[in-house]
């Protein structure tokens, strides 16, 4: 096969991505090892931030008793787009695990050993509009205040590029927060369940040029909602060990905290 023959069918090879609005585009990757339950594919949401901007919703914040189900918080807040923020406190079902924060208003004011911060809307010019910070790499103390938007989670790919999970036994579906190494977020989101440390590693090999990490919830609660283009994106998690060990969930648990995305507001005239 000649040279030319070999770039034309290489230009030809159809991306994986499809375009839901300018900036937001929907991926489905199978994770190149099957998992012993579901379909063993991950549904991506890859997010433009210059075109979109993230929001952290709170039940706390907004005086309900307790969480709600993500299509109820993307009505709610008018979102194109919900994902779970981070796991809750287990004695404060309306608190984030680890520290958090919007403006002033501090959702979780104790920070734990996390080692990840995602943190967006900066407040200062020329910073980068949504980050994944590591503790280990990162100037976290000076960068925090320089952000509207901060929640600190559990690490998954550090900065260098690490899986920072190590091997456990237990798996479960799950929902994680990524940026790839042009800046862009990505929701990921499986149902399939597998054991992090490995889950990580599948990912790093799909084509997402991932950079950075962070763990967002597992279990029947992992959720991604998404009405854009015309089109609904649901996905719930069902499987983790010992604590809901079948496939069978399909409906959207209550959670406290979310990740939204609004379209960003055009830029004003000169």
């Amino acid at each position: 096969m000649s040279a030319i023959l070999l770039a034309a069918v290489f230009c030809a090879a159809p991306s994986p991505w499809r375009a839901l609005s300018p900036g937001l585009e929907l991926g489905e990757f199978k994770m190149g090892a099957l998992s012993s339950h579901g379909d063993s594919t991950a549904t991506v949401l890859r997010i433009d931030p210059k075109r979109w901007r993230l929001s952290l919703e709170s039940a706390k914040r907004e005086g309900l008793p307790s969480g709600i189900a993500a299509p109820r918080w993307a009505s709610l807040k008018d979102l194109t787009a919900v994902v779970n923020a981070g796991m809750f406190d287990l004695e404060d079902a309306r608190s984030p695990v680890g520290y958090a924060r919007v403006d002033r208003v501090e959702l979780k004011s104790k920070a734990n050993r996390y080692q990840g911060y995602l943190v967006a809307e900066p407040t200062e010019p020329g910073l980068a509009p949504v980050r994944i910070l590591d503790v280990a790499a990162d100037d976290v103390k000076s960068l925090l205040p320089k952000y509207r938007i901060v929640l600190q989670g559990l690490l998954m790919v550090n900065a260098k590029g690490q899986n920072a999970w190590p091997p456990r036994q237990r798996k479960w579906s799950a929902v994680v927060f990524a940026l790839d190494a042009q800046g862009r977020m990505l929701w990921i989101h499986c149902r399939s369940p597998y054991e992090p440390h490995t889950f990580i590693e599948l990912l790093r090999r799909l084509p997402l040029d991932v950079a950075r990490m962070v763990y967002m919830e597992g279990g029947p609660e992992a959720s991604l909602w998404a009405r854009a283009g015309g089109e609904t994106i649901e996905r719930t998690g069902s499987y983790e060990t010992d604590f809901n060990e079948n496939d069978d969930n399909r409906r959207f648990w209550d959670i406290p905290n979310v990740f939204g995305i609004r379209p960003s507001a055009p830029a004003a005239a000169p």
